[in-house]
């Protein structure tokens, strides 16, 4: 691709995390380059210091459906005001965890949208959303482990568009199972827009 080029929609999902992976080996070689002794990472980003002994968002505890909230979310800074997208589910309710989302404008006071879950189409957990030209991309890792990509205009109304087809370096498939923690040699992303992500 050649600089400045715009990718188009479909190979949009592997240019994104070609583009994290160039990120995270440029922080890679920064780091190989790091003078002996220094401190592996800047004080800002491992030294905190908690303002309050309560959590600023967890699930409700009551009998809606994101009575609890799992793993991890994702917060984006969008303009004037940040930006949550959570897994939230109720065992009582469904077997299937759901996309929920909050705004906060100081990152400590958020405030639901809606009683209900933004997706429901599918199992959504683990979440990373990147906004690019105006378009939020959104990875998460669906049912039995198999990560998906959904893609919306404005953070609440998100279309599917199928699994990820993650592979080693050298095409080989991975092997199915639990993927929380990536194999070593797992590198090449690619976009399958075909296969539904739900169950």
């Amino acid at each position: 691709m050649r600089a400045g080029a715009i990718p188009s929609s479909s190979n949009a999902a592997g240019w994104i995390a070609a583009g994290i992976l160039s990120a995270s080996l440029s922080v890679a070689a920064a780091d190989a380059g790091r003078s002996p002794g220094g401190p592996e990472f800047p004080a800002e980003l491992v030294h905190f210091r908690a303002i309050s002994e309560q959590a600023v968002f967890a699930g409700t505890g009551r009998d809606t459906w994101d009575r609890s909230i799992r793993e991890r979310s994702y917060i984006l800074r969008d303009g004037d005001r940040w930006q949550m997208w959570y897994n939230g589910y109720n065992d009582r309710r469904a077997t299937t965890h759901f996309l929920g989302h909050a705004t906060s404008r100081d990152g400590l006071h958020w405030t639901r949208s809606g009683d209900r879950p933004i997706h429901d189409k599918g199992w959504i957990e683990d979440v990373c959303v990147v906004k690019h030209a105006g378009t939020y991309h959104m990875f998460s890792e669906g049912r039995d482990d198999v990560a998906h990509w959904l893609t919306s205009t404005d953070g609440l109304h998100w279309t599917e568009r199928g699994n990820l087809d993650i592979r080693r370096v050298d095409g080989s498939p991975i092997a199915s199972g639990p993927r929380g923690t990536p194999y070593p040699d797992v590198k090449v992303f690619a976009s399958k827009p075909a296969t539904p992500a739900g169950k």
